[in-house]
């Protein structure tokens, strides 16, 4: 990140927070939940030392919404013994929504351990246990794996594809901004009705299966949405179809949050300052110069830190 090597170490239940922390909070004030975002230890660390509060990330990698009400059983019964969170952050990245939908596919099929979960949609293979064994699949599946692992198809793309419009439907893709090299990452199937009646039920049932798992006369709760490169970049690069795809769902997932939480019979605090976020991103990068990763930077971070401390009442 920003050209320094960086170590992350999991503390003694999975998470990335610094070993024995949650043994040594007896009155834990933020808890985190989320997918990579909320898993990186930079913004822990940041809420750490901006509030002067103890933090506790239970953020993991490739998750989305289905999963957080297993992490959150998962901490009270690592955290039984000790008083409820001051305040619990849900925070939603835009690619949660398909992460959440290929999890269903797979839970529904029984396949409910976590090595059965494929974190990207070039894994997801679950038509294709079933398959009957023969050469062809077996070869098929093998040179399948070698050109999802040996990033071909994004080297391809590179090489013979300079206009940003014809990577509209590719995953993973680079952009480079004077001497920046970013990474961004598509978060969603153009060709899916995320908004269809099936999938708003779903994305329901999963935040209210998160939700009542809290005590809100002790707990304070807010959902924030982490906007992707493609949404803050958008202003930056307005000229992309791309990115003008991407904003345009951004904003149907901002209205359907908006009015999910309205109705909610849970108390919850919505937090979305993502204009911030894009005006910000046309002025300095948020993101890791390397083109190695499309989280945050260390400055990136920072600056979405600052941003929600003041949300947080």
């Amino acid at each position: 990140s920003d050209g320094k090597k960086i170590e992350y170490t999991s503390d003694e239940n999975g998470y990335l927070n610094p070993p024995g922390y949650l043994k040594n909070n007896i009155k834990l004030e933020y808890l985190l939940v989320g997918d990579s975002y909320t898993a990186y230890p930079e913004y822990s660390e940041y809420l750490r030392n901006f509030t002067n509060k103890s933090v506790y990330s239970i953020g993991m990698g490739g998750q989305g919404l289905i999963h957080w009400q297993y992490q959150l059983k998962k901490f009270n019964s690592i955290y039984e013994k000790k008083s409820s969170p001051k305040n619990i952050i849900f925070n939603f990245y835009e690619n949660d929504l398909e992460d959440t939908l290929r999890a269903k596919k797979y839970y529904d099929k029984g396949y409910t351990h976590s090595i059965y979960y494929p974190t990207n949609k070039y894994s997801d293979n679950l038509e294709k246990i079933d398959r009957k064994i023969s050469f062809f699949h077996e070869f098929y599946s093998i040179i399948r794996y070698i050109i999802v692992m040996s990033k071909i198809r994004e080297k391809i793309n590179k090489l013979f594809f300079k206009n940003s419009d014809t990577l509209i439907d590719q995953y993973s893709f680079l952009f480079s901004d004077g001497d920046c090299q970013i990474r961004f990452e598509n978060p969603f199937l153009n060709s899916k009705d995320y908004f269809s009646e099936t999938n708003i039920k779903i994305f329901k049932n999963s935040i209210n299966s998160a939700l009542q798992n809290i005590d809100y006369n002790k707990t304070k709760v807010y959902f924030v949405y982490i906007p992707s490169p493609n949404v803050i970049y958008s202003k930056k690069y307005k000229s992309s179809a791309m990115f003008k795809n991407t904003y345009s769902t951004h904003k149907k997932i901002d209205k359907f949050f908006k009015e999910f939480f309205k109705n909610s019979k849970n108390r919850v605090t919505y937090v979305n300052f993502t204009d911030s976020l894009i005006e910000m991103g046309a002025k300095e990068n948020l993101y890791p110069c390397n083109g190695k990763d499309s989280h945050f930077s260390h400055n990136g971070f920072k600056i979405f830190v600052k941003n929600l401390i003041n949300k947080l009442n």
